[in-house]
């Protein structure tokens, strides 16, 4: 009944201290950018409104990636194509590779260091029939109860892993719909239309823990390419968990 696990998307974030005047500085980061990332998309967000609002946003050439610069961090968004969501391997590595660009543009924003990174990995498990993956869901997380008239879970799970690092991981099924033919079809999303369910995984893995623990904390490229590796491999652990059910 579950269908193979898709990973559709990472985000590797580096934060660090505010800097007001960072869109001042969108040709240095251009020109870092220039072999693999088109011109920026300015956003004309007035400097004094809320930090983790976007200033700039530059679109890869291949288009399955985005680098978000804030007043407080870089971001790397990577959204991948039918082939690479089935081996995360590929996109694993394309990270870590990507790593040392954005450290690279942290020192553009004048730091050397930033306070804490993070990956945040989303995964999908289809499902064949509309029922099971809350199913599922409730007998992993909840109980062995199976009220069919559950409709909906939605389960979050922080955990602190080695006295350093937050390990948060969201569980939840999901459901998708295609183009709506009419206006009615928009807002009336029934069961019998969507086109794909099943239960949804997403985790925060970053050494967050580590910053609000220390007086003096800084993560590194080191830590991050860590981060990557070990947030990748929850994920799959808590695919793993999901596929067991299926087999019990």
């Amino acid at each position: 009944m579950l269908g193979q696990a898709k990973f559709v998307l990472n985000s590797l974030a580096l934060f660090f201290a505010r800097k007001m005047s960072i869109r001042r500085d969108a040709n240095k980061f251009e020109d870092r950018l220039r072999d693999a990332y088109g011109p920026p998309q300015i956003i004309g967000t007035p400097d004094e409104l809320p930090p983790e609002i976007p200033r700039m946003i530059f679109s890869s050439q291949h288009g399955f990636s985005q680098i978000v610069i804030s007043q407080i961090s870089v971001v790397l968004n990577v959204t991948y194509s039918p082939d690479w969501q089935l081996d995360i391997s590929k996109g694993e590595q394309y990270l870590l590779d990507r790593c040392d660009k954005l450290f690279d543009l942290l020192k553009v924003a004048g730091e050397d260091a930033p306070f804490f990174s993070g990956l945040t990995t989303r995964v999908q498990i289809p499902c064949t029939n509309r029922r099971v993956p809350v199913y599922y869901l409730n007998k992993l997380l909840v109980s062995d109860d199976t009220n069919n008239s559950v409709f909906d879970l939605d389960v979050r799970k922080v955990q602190v892993v080695d006295e350093k690092y937050f390990s948060n991981v969201q569980l939840q099924n999901y459901r998708t719909w295609g183009l709506s033919p009419t206006p009615q079809d928009i807002l009336q999303l029934s069961e019998r239309t969507c086109v794909e369910q099943g239960i949804q995984i997403i985790g925060d893995f970053n050494d967050r823990y580590s910053f609000n623990e220390q007086r003096i904390y800084r993560s590194s490229l080191d830590a991050s390419k860590g981060i990557i590796k070990r947030g990748i491999q929850v994920a799959n652990l808590w695919v793993d968990k999901v596929k067991g059910l299926a087999r019990d």
